[in-house]
């Protein structure tokens, strides 16, 4: 380039200056601004105004329809964020505005304000146990933040502006004493929710965010040291009772007393086995946490003391986040229910075998809400932190034990010394051989299913949408290897007009398998109600595929009874035929609990069928709306609900003409179809009735009765209310005053006496 050019667009580039005037409001403004503001030229830059051609061709875009250039990537776009927006840039600084916060954390506090600060940090310590990142909750706590950074090695190291306190009369001293004790134990608590989360499964940000922003949470230092600092806490308390008021010098000490309980139990959260001392600090906090409302008044909140501008030290590239403020009465019923929800699981330590710890998980995490991710990771730890499921039971004792609850503990499979003398030594050897690589092949999707269970709702449902493929394929090969078996158990075919016109054989390790598999199935569809995965018009094709799935549990059932029974008669000493028996009523419990879901389900068909039927020909009733699908179909729709069941061999998959006709009937006339589904609920009032009065021990819900019976009573419920339903509609039919029904459907948890039964309100119209 030229020297006097290149001395030309310097000269013109010293002269470049911004006018101070409004900026633009329209493409008008912004074509009349560009033509006055200054421009760029020289002979070297050739500068074009292609405002009005840019407006021109935006114009012919829809509102929210989007041009994307191929090579305009995912890093182009996240550079082209506007600097200087205080919604993307967390260093912006609005004018007189300084970095940090003036609030001074070394100055002298109030007792009153002492309390509220710490009423402050439990409401975001709960803030961060319900899902919240810890940037927007404890996080933004000055104090907290003046401990953290740097980080310390010792509790010596973690200081209030070094050990300098501006006391006023004596008083900040001491104060900053307790207020210093209750956070350092505030963040070892914190220390030991993390590290038991880290340590099991769990989903990020659908559950809990991990990230601690390059901050230690005190993990090196011993517990012994933190409650330490709480004794010398309260013992300052004690001492400071001419210059602190009585109500609240006991309101300081009662947190104190909360906090050092609330970290006994996080520490005995680490371990395998509970001790017995835990359940007295579990105990001991449902006690006290109701009783900090109580003095909550005697708080005087510090609002300086939290500030959102220290997630600019946290994470510099991340857009700042405003605070998470919960209520303290939310944050108290929350620290209450975590407590009493800890007393709850302890009980699984008296559960006993493996459908008895199932039926415990899976009560336990359907409780409202749900248990915090900490508590599921708990019992995650409880049932596989160690070789030892509860520290006491290996999982091959668990496996054995499921599979002896269902075809028998004295097969021969399961317990080669109850088994017939007729099995030579070699042949056992093979046996033992075979059982033990079945072991090593299932141990872990059995381990599996326990585990899923400690996940939320949406999670359970996804993880078992993709179990049911892995089962089916294990049914497949444990078929194998019951052929194989055959051949050294030297088992003899049955004959039984029941489930066959042919000589058949038990096939008992398969036949376990697929009553794994057909549970999950049935529990994918039942979660979809739960969900909202289906739509109002959906309800009765879902009903009906699952008393479908139901109906070839309950055939499944049947065959393995007969072959217990069958044991049964075989068995020579009284603790085989005992044993048996126990088998044979955990079976007819189950054979009960499906009937009585599937006339339910059948009931449920019923009506929604009608109301299918019927919509096309009476519009007006709007029993069931339909929204607009125009691009979907009844075809599409059923390949999407039954896109995990289509690839399973068994049960086999239905056509969709099939599955249409036989969830709609219509060739069932409307009184049919009522009298059908009266029937079906009076059936499934009754045989729910008898369940409930069935035993913990026969139902396997030891240590969690309560809850198992309470889902029964929510069931019935729904069957009551289903019947108030069926006679409102029986009565409009009779009367032929269809046109006059209302009816409302309400799906989703906690919208109806049972997540999975959607029962319409059906009511006549005013």
């Amino acid at each position: 380039m030229p020297e006097n050019e290149e001395e030309s667009i310097t000269e013109d580039a010293t002269k470049l200056h911004l006018e101070e005037e409004p900026a633009p409001r329209s493409w008008d403004e912004l074509g009349a601004y560009t033509k006055t503001s200054t421009t760029i030229s020289t002979a070297g830059v050739i500068a074009k105004d292609i405002t009005s051609a840019f407006a021109e061709a935006s114009s012919a875009l829809r509102v929210g329809q989007l041009v994307k250039d191929d090579w305009f990537t995912l890093f182009e776009s996240v550079a082209a964020l506007e600097i200087m927006d205080p919604k993307m840039d967390s260093g912006f600084l609005k004018p007189g505005e300084r970095l940090d916060e003036d609030y001074d954390v070394t100055s002298a506090l109030l007792p009153e304000e002492v309390v509220g600060i710490i009423d402050q940090l439990i409401c975001h310590e709960m803030a961060w146990h319900m899902g919240h990142p810890l940037s927007q909750t404890l996080f933004t706590s000055l104090h907290l933040d003046n401990l953290l950074w740097p980080s310390p090695k010792a509790l010596g190291d973690a200081q209030f502006g070094g050990g300098t306190l501006k006391g006023r009369g004596g008083v900040g001293g001491p104060l900053h004493t307790v207020l210093r004790a209750y956070c350092l134990a505030l963040i070892k608590c914190c220390g030991y929710v993390y590290s038991r989360i880290q340590g099991e499964n769990y989903y990020e940000e659908e559950d809990f965010v991990s990230n601690l922003f390059n901050r230690e949470l005190l993990d090196g230092i011993q517990l012994v040291e933190f409650l330490s600092l709480l004794d010398e806490a309260q013992s300052i308390l004690e001492r400071c009772h001419m210059t602190i008021s009585k109500s609240v010098r006991e309101a300081l000490d009662l947190r104190l007393e909360c906090r050092r309980a609330f970290l006994l139990v996080l520490s005995f959260g680490l371990q395998i086995a509970p001790q017995p001392s835990d359940h007295h600090h579990l105990n001991r906090l449902a006690e006290i946490s109701p009783k900090l409302t109580q003095s909550a008044e005697l708080g005087k909140p510090v609002k300086a003391a939290f500030s959102a501008k220290i997630q600019r030290r946290l994470a510099s590239t991340v857009p700042p986040r405003p605070i998470v403020d919960i209520k303290f009465q939310d944050a108290v019923d929350h620290f209450t229910r975590l407590c009493q929800d800890g007393r709850e699981l302890m009980q699984i330590l008296h559960c006993y075998g493996s459908n008895n710890i199932m039926t415990f998980a899976w009560t336990f995490i359907s409780r409202k809400p749900q248990p915090s991710i900490f508590l599921r990771a708990v019992l995650q730890h409880l049932l596989f932190g160690s070789e030892l499921v509860l520290g006491q039971t290996s999982i091959q004792s668990l496996l054995y034990d499921d599979i002896g609850d269902l075809i028998g503990p004295c097969n021969a499979l399961l317990d080669l010394d109850a088994a017939q003398s007729g099995i030579s030594v070699p042949n056992r050897i093979q046996i033992s051989r075979r059982m033990n690589s079945f072991t090593q092949k299932f141990r872990t999707p059995f381990s599996d299913i326990h585990r899923t269970f400690c996940q939320n709702r949406s999670r359970i449902r996804r993880i078992m949408c993709h179990s049911i493929l892995d089962w089916d394929s294990l049914q497949v090969e444990a078929e194998e290897l019951d052929a194989e078996l055959r051949g050294f158990t030297l088992e003899r075919p049955l004959v039984d007009a029941s489930i066959s016109t042919e000589s058949v054989y038990s096939y008992p390790l398969s036949s376990w398998a697929y009553h794994q598999k057909l549970q999950q199935m049935t529990l994918v569809v039942q979660l979809g109600f739960e969900l909202e995965i289906y739509q109002a018009d959906e309800l009765a094709g879902m009903y009906w595929y699952l008393q479908n799935i139901i109906q070839n549990h309950r055939a499944h059932l049947e065959r393995i009874r007969v072959f217990l029974l069958a044991d049964l008669r075989s068995a020579k000493k009284d603790i085989e035929k005992l044993r048996v028996a126990e088998s044979l009523s955990y079976l007819n419990y189950h054979r009960l609990r499906l009937t009585a879901t599937q006339s339910f389900a059948d009931a449920l068909t019923c009506i929604y069928a009608k109301d299918v039927k019927f919509h096309t020909i009476l519009k007006r009733w709007r029993l069931v709306p339909v929204p607009d699908r125009p691009y979907s179909s009844d075809l599409l729709r059923y390949e999407l609900r039954m896109k995990p069941f289509l690839p399973v061999s068994l049960p086999e998959p239905i056509p969709f003409a099939n599955f249409e006709e036989l969830s709609t009937q219509p060739n069932e006339s409307i009184k049919s179809l009522l009298n059908t589904a009266t029937e079906a609920v009076t059936r499934s009032r009754k045989d729910f009735d008898l369940l409930s009065k069935m035993d913990s021990k026969t139902t396997r819900s030891e240590g969690c009765r309560d809850g198992w019976i309470k889902n029964i009573k929510d069931t019935q419920r729904a069957c009551i209310a289903a019947s108030i339903a069926l006679s409102t509609m029986r009565k409009a039919n009779d009367a032929g005053t269809k046109t006059k029904l209302q009816v409302q459907i309400d799906m989703g948890a906690g919208k109806g006496y049972h997540d999975w039964w959607v029962v319409p309100k059906v009511s006549m119209a005013s």
